[in-house]
């Protein structure tokens, strides 16, 4: 880009010019100063859901089933490389974490842009729904990740699936 080199020279005077070019956000403490490429990888989404005949926004879910510091970003790494391909659309990225405690610190402000990104903590999520919709088997599915306890899990199963039916009920097993 034609703009590339003079912005480069420009940031690389210091903070000032951080300063003037951001409409005034300020350094704090020293930074070092750099232009870095950043190469394009292959990114996997978990869950890709694009609108079909409508204008709606495209969901980029995420799930992560333990910690990890890195979980944000590659939130957001997604969400930008969709993005980038398809300019044109807004994209909403979900991370769906099992426990409050697997949800990153950083980046900081994660969530709090609803039409950015949205978390959902299924420890918070799926005790309520279960009580609601016992016999709903989308919500059994996550029941063995949360549910430790095996005869609580058994009662809490839907009923075509706790009880011997014929059908292979191996799932319930740990």
């Amino acid at each position: 880009m034609k703009t590339d080199h003079p912005i480069y020279l420009f940031l690389s005077a210091g903070a000032e010019a951080f300063r003037v070019l951001t409409g005034g956000m300020r350094l704090e403490g020293a930074y070092r100063f750099s232009s870095t490429t950043l190469k394009t990888v292959e990114r996997r989404i978990d869950g890709l859901l694009e609108p079909e005949g409508h204008a709606g926004p495209v969901y980029v879910v995420e799930f992560q089933g333990q910690g990890s510091e890195r979980a944000g970003y590659n939130l957001l790494a997604k969400i930008g490389l969709y993005g980038e391909q398809c300019p044109t659309r807004d994209v909403i990225g979900i991370g769906v974490f099992l426990r409050e405690g697997d949800v990153p610190g950083y980046p900081g402000g994660l969530c709090t842009s609803p039409n950015l990104v949205r978390i959902v903590i299924l420890e918070q999520i799926l005790p309520d729904w279960l009580a609601r919709e016992p016999e709903n088997p989308y919500l059994a599915v996550f029941a063995p990740l949360l549910i430790e306890d095996e005869a609580e899990l058994r009662t809490r199963a839907p009923g075509n699936f706790s009880k011997s039916n014929g059908k292979d009920n191996r799932w319930l097993a740990r």
